[in-house]
């Protein structure tokens, strides 16, 4: 049976719910784009999906990286050396 690890948990948490409030923003751009009520221009609607798309994927792989880097200094400092 597999161990529970609350901090584990905590991460996947923070994580999903990093993609799922970034990823709400996409529809929000295409409204205020030419298709929708036509705020930004086409310009802008490229920026911005440029600006999402770089802060979802790369941001998201940044912090995913970061947060195991930091799990694996943890597990590797609370073992016992032979």
């Amino acid at each position: 049976m597999r161990e529970k690890n609350p901090k584990l948990k905590q991460i996947t948490l923070g994580m999903a719910w990093t993609i799922l409030a970034l990823w709400s923003l996409y529809p929000f751009v295409w409204l205020f784009s030419s298709h929708g009520i036509n705020v930004l221009s086409d310009v802008g609607e490229a920026g911005a999906f440029l600006i999402l798309d770089l802060t979802t994927k790369i941001g998201f792989s940044v912090l995913l990286l970061y947060y195991l880097a930091e799990e694996a200094q943890t597990t590797f400092l609370t073992h016992e050396r032979i």
